[in-house]
């Protein structure tokens, strides 16, 4: 809910017109690296002469499942989706009427 007190004053305070806005977000709890899963993407990228694959998609990192956020969401879910949501709907009220409007969320964590 912060993501709502923080849109509402900022929508106020904005002196001209908001047309277009751009979300990006990618949020992840990382806990570290599995070095099985580290050599096994490295061999199978070496012999498919992709080094490229290796650093951009990671296979081998590790996440924990489940973290949730004091509001009793999901965090990933909350801060890679959710915040966008409310930001854009709270926004849209002032922007409502507009011809040209545009909302980008754009939420991507490599892997």
């Amino acid at each position: 809910m912060l993501m709502l007190m923080l849109a509402l004053p900022c929508a106020d305070r904005c002196p001209y017109v908001l047309s277009h806005l751009v979300c990006n977000a990618g949020l992840a709890p990382f806990v570290g690296l599995s070095s099985s899963l580290l050599l096994h993407q490295l061999w199978r990228n070496l012999l498919d002469l992709n080094i490229f694959r290796f650093v951009v998609y990671p296979s081998y990192v590790v996440q924990r499942k489940g973290v949730m956020s004091d509001d009793g969401l999901g965090r990933t879910w909350q801060c890679n989706v959710f915040r966008h949501y409310i930001l854009v709907h709270t926004l849209s009220y002032f922007t409502y009427h507009l011809e040209d409007r545009c909302a980008l969320t754009i939420s991507h964590i490599l892997g």
